[in-house]
């Protein structure tokens, strides 16, 4: 099987439109809007399933259907449609990787032995959970980690925010991109490639399938050893680069460009040591502590809002006295052990509590410009709730 590869983003479906064009839709595993019959196919009854069980869970499901959660999503895939109007050409492996699968064996003995290989997409985070005996050749998909950000947000995709903390500029909500997802899935994948360096594989660049199309589609026939990929040309429309890079304050960024530049060399052992560092900030995101003023685990990025921010402090405070915690007595376990650098003793903490700063002071709109805090610390804030 061939397997078009790549973070999400990168020009996947692209590649995959361009194979279809280049070897016909018959070789193709996968559906132009695969999504588009979610509702109709769960409603059908399913090959192994029992008129019984076919009849229990048409009831919990006629019971628990929403109308108007269905509409959202038919809204939200014209909206994707909208992205990408050639189609995703999606399956089963897309993301859940190929790899046995006892209602799926047929299919799976039959990739082993076809002579006319079966093409079909298996993004990066796909890739790490499918058996290499499966995959001969793949063309994987690159490129630069801040493209690929902006072109999620454009997805809608992007972070979402509680209304009090979505961030502002001019009075005006933004939207917030972040390399997160590129740096998990690139590891991942780098893991895999490590591990089956047997495999043959193809780096394409987004980039420069648009910018030169003939040139690079020649090399990936080269690749392939078959087909006709002059005729595909046509396929790529240099308007598709609609996403470019974004100076968006982050985290984040060093780990993805240091991953970028190294996938990039195939030097994904690197990759894997680099990842194994916990003080990674994609790491410490997740990282747990305890909050004795406020009663409760709490993560880094938490802290850091409420050190920079006297509307998340008096939040806190209203918290804290509905739990009768008596705050002002007690230390930040953030600032005694584990910030960067310059951690301060408990005693220390409690006699110099920050929280007592302007105690009476009224709630205030956040705004990214008077706030004093990054957008990276507000970036990795997710539904946040006091």
């Amino acid at each position: 099987m061939y397997v078009v590869s790549g973070c999400p983003r990168s020009g996947t479906s692209l590649m995959m439109d361009i194979l279809r064009e280049v070897f016909g839709e018959d070789r193709i595993l996968g559906k132009k809007f695969n999504q588009e019959t979610f509702e109709d196919k769960y409603e059908k009854q399913q090959e192994n399933e029992t008129d019984e069980q076919y009849s229990a869970r048409m009831y919990v499901y006629q019971k628990n259907k929403d109308p108007k959660e269905i509409q959202k999503r038919k809204e939200k895939q014209k909206k994707i449609k909208n992205m990408n109007p050639n189609g995703f050409w999606e399956m089963l492996y897309t993301v859940e990787g190929c790899h046995y699968r006892f209602q799926d064996s047929d299919r799976l003995e039959k990739l082993l032995i076809e002579e006319k290989k079966s093409i079909c997409k298996i993004v990066s985070q796909g890739l790490i959970l499918s058996d290499p005996q499966y995959i001969d050749k793949i063309i994987y998909m690159v490129r630069h980690p801040r493209s690929v950000a902006k072109s999620q947000e454009n997805l809608e995709r992007q972070f979402l925010f509680s209304e009090e903390l979505a961030p502002q500029i001019n009075n005006k909500k933004i939207k917030i991109h972040s390399p997160e997802m590129y740096i998990n899935v690139t590891t991942s994948a780098s893991m895999w490639l490590d591990k089956y360096s047997d495999i043959d594989v193809i780096f394409v660049h987004f980039d420069d399938l648009i910018s030169n199309p003939k040139e690079t589609l020649l090399k990936i026939q080269d690749f392939l050893g078959e087909g006709d990929f002059e005729k595909a040309v046509s396929r790529i429309n240099p308007k598709l680069k609609r996403s470019y890079p974004q100076e968006i304050i982050s985290d984040f960024w060093e780990d993805a460009e240091f991953i970028y530049e190294n996938f990039m060399k195939q030097n994904y052992k690197e990759i894997i040591d680099y990842m194994k560092d916990f003080r990674r900030a994609i790491h410490r995101k997740n990282n747990k502590i305890y909050c004795c003023r406020l009663g409760r685990t709490v993560i880094e990025d938490e802290c850091l809002v409420c050190m920079n921010s006297e509307q998340t402090r008096n939040n806190f405070k209203k918290a804290a006295k509905k739990r009768n915690i008596d705050w002002k007595n007690e230390p930040c376990i953030f600032e005694c052990g584990y910030k960067d650098k310059d951690n301060i003793s408990i005693e220390e903490s409690i006699m110099n509590n920050f929280w007592k700063n302007n105690e009476d002071s009224e709630d205030k709109e956040i705004n990214i410009d008077n706030l004093g805090v990054s957008l990276s610390d507000f970036e990795k804030m997710i539904n946040f709730k006091s």
